[in-house]
């Protein structure tokens, strides 16, 4: 009988004592043997009751370590250094792992060594409420093996991000040796690791449910509740991060020169956006992404009406002090 792989979950945390046993729990129960699951636990500088949590419940069974808060980008990092197994998943400490996910996705793996990454949708799981609400992914993706950067191009000409944070497994031999990343991709680490992992080879998303993303009221999930200062705060970082990820995919020699614009086009978008929120905007600024992106025709014009739809550009035409109240009235409406 063939012996069945390692599989190594990595679990960053920040002050999530409260959520993180019902992670680590989520695989425990996992219907992957026990034996071939290895868990580590990268404490991202908590400060509340995580470590005591972990050590004095979960002791052997859980790899933990403690580290300096990094923004979570040093904490994935050392994960993979740390990992044993011949594939790595992601489980962010406020998320669970349906029983079967591993199993199904190591089949997958196991069935074409071209499979570098495997992805899922999600169940998302209002914890408040306890309603629950399948994730839809474009069918072109779904159940079946897909080059990797085409992959991504069809993702970013939509504006769409499947792929990473608890619905993230990658082949570690494909990434572990190679992946360098800088400390200014920060929070958003997770998006440069499918990025990176995709890049590799080929992917597959399987379309069955197989984590509970959880929506709650400790994070940047749920915005219902946040202030025009936290909003604009929060996104001026992820703009940051964004740049540092469009830095390092200028240096990659894997990625196509349509990807590396694409995403170009992302960050020169959230950039605008920001300043968007903060009033700073000016005609030069959208004027500056049409540039862009009709001065790079050839690596936009198959998907440009796309593009344009789905990165919503005109409404960049739209004063900011008008476009600030739209915000404000679109979440006044989801809420009630």
């Amino acid at each position: 009988m063939k012996s069945l792989p390692l599989a190594t979950v990595i679990i960053p945390t920040y002050n999530y004592g409260k959520y993180i046993s019902e992670a680590i729990d989520s695989v425990l129960a996992s219907d992957y043997p026990q034996s071939c699951i290895e868990i580590i636990v990268i404490d991202d500088g908590s400060i509340d009751n995580t470590a005591d949590l972990v050590r004095k419940r979960y002791k052997s069974k859980v790899q933990y370590v403690y580290i300096n808060n990094s923004k979570k980008v040093g904490a994935v990092k050392l994960g993979l250094n740390l990992a044993n197994g011949k594939y790595i998943f992601n489980l962010d400490a406020d998320d669970l792992f349906e029983a079967q996910k591993i199993r199904k996705v190591v089949d997958i793996f196991e069935q074409d060594n071209e499979i570098v990454h495997v992805s899922h949708t999600n169940n998302y799981w209002d914890s408040i409420t306890n309603h629950m609400e399948p994730e839809n992914i474009p069918f072109y993706l779904l159940d079946k093996k897909i080059d990797g950067i085409d992959a991504l191009t069809y993702l970013y000409s939509r504006k769409l991000a499947y792929g990473a944070g608890s619905t993230y497994a990658g082949r570690a031999d494909a990434i572990k040796e190679n992946f360098i990343v800088s400390d200014g991709i920060g929070t958003i680490v997770d998006e440069y690791l499918a990025i990176f992992t995709m890049s590799q080879g080929y992917s597959y998303f399987i379309s069955q449910p197989l984590t509970l993303y959880r929506i709650h009221g400790d994070s940047d999930r749920n915005v219902a509740n946040e202030n025009e200062l936290q909003h604009i705060s929060k996104h001026t970082v992820f703009s940051k991060c964004t740049t540092a990820i469009e830095e390092e995919l200028l240096k990659s020699n894997t990625l196509s020169e349509r990807f590396k614009y694409l995403y170009r086009l992302k960050s020169k978008e959230y950039k605008l956006y920001c300043k968007k929120l903060q009033r700073k905007d000016s005609l030069i600024d959208v004027l500056d992404i049409f540039i862009f992106l009709f001065k790079n025709f050839q690596y936009f014009k198959k998907d440009i009406f796309i593009i344009i739809r789905s990165y919503n550009l005109i409404r960049f035409f739209i004063p900011s002090s008008l476009f600030i109240y739209i915000r404000k009235n679109r979440k006044v409406v989801h809420k009630s």
